[in-house]
């Protein structure tokens, strides 16, 4: 009988522990903030690269006076926001007074749907205290996969999404490459990223102007709590009478949430708004 009761006790604090997780919000474990006084230092887009499953950033800091650097201070720093997240020492740990800081993170759930959340992270810290200069490797890995009815879904949109922007007078092009991939991966519950390119019709020549092209990105997370949660980073933040916080007449942005699916569209040219708003109606009726 004690037997029978320690396993249903088990049983429960698993079922507990899988309920926990899925109501549990992302910790933007790959957002890493920057040290007080500094600036980026000739940052270079080929110096990240995407390629599934893998993910690199390499980001230069330098002082914004040219002056030097406490290389504690930033090693206390960086230390001390990634332990609050999670991560802890990497196998290459920091050696007497080195001005070097290794960590590492990892994450595995395995959701009641199907859903499964496997990734790693390594972050790595080198400071030149007198050149004012520090340098972060920010390593990832994910293998995470959705279950088959996001699968679906998330088929069902990519599918709809010709016929939708053709009825604009739009061609869709799937894009393999671009730059704006690492502000979806700071999210660690991100499981799949496919992005798009709209163009218009009446464009021509090799490249389409900023007012023929719209950029539209799906997003897939763990559960739609996550989804609809990191709609809240991208719509832009409103005022008690509505109108936006921030001058945002450069960009043109659209959110639509389906279940676990996020839609992100983005006008550049703020010039297409009725384009970007029609199809983001299309797409909340899928």
């Amino acid at each position: 009988m004690r037997l029978i009761k320690c396993c249903c006790l088990i049983l429960l604090v698993i079922a507990c522990s899988r309920a926990f997780c899925a109501a549990q919000s992302s910790k933007r474990l790959f957002e890493i903030p920057v040290f007080t006084g500094t600036v980026l230092f000739n940052e270079n887009p080929n110096l990240k690269r995407l390629q599934p499953p893998f993910a690199t950033r390499w980001l230069v800091y330098r002082t914004a006076d040219g002056g030097r650097l406490d290389k504690e201070k930033v090693i206390a720093f960086y230390r001390s926001i990634l332990e609050n997240k999670g991560w802890r020492d990497d196998i290459f740990k920091r050696r007497g007074d080195e001005a070097y800081l290794g960590m590492q993170v990892h994450v595995f759930e395995n959701l009641t749907d199907g859903t499964r959340i496997q990734l790693s992270g390594k972050f790595y810290l080198w400071v030149a205290p007198q050149d004012g200069i520090y340098s972060i490797l920010l390593d990832e890995w994910r293998i995470s996969a959705f279950d088959q009815q996001t699968l679906n879904n998330v088929n069902r949109i990519v599918g709809a999404l010709e016929s939708l922007a053709a009825k604009r007078g739009y061609s869709v092009q799937k894009v393999y490459e671009d730059g704006n991939w690492d502000k979806d991966y700071e999210n660690e519950y991100l499981i799949d990223r496919i992005p798009f390119a709209l163009i218009a019709r009446s464009s021509t020549g090799p490249h389409p102007a900023s007012n023929q092209y719209i950029e539209l990105v799906v997003l897939t997370y763990r559960d739609s709590a996550g989804a609809e949660d990191e709609a809240r980073h991208l719509r832009p933040a409103l005022a008690t009478d509505g109108k936006p916080l921030m001058d945002l007449s450069t960009v043109f942005n659209q959110v639509v949430v389906k279940r676990k699916t996020l839609i992100l569209i983005r006008d550049s040219s703020a010039k297409q708004k009725e384009a970007v708003t029609g199809i983001a109606a299309d797409l909340a009726k899928l």
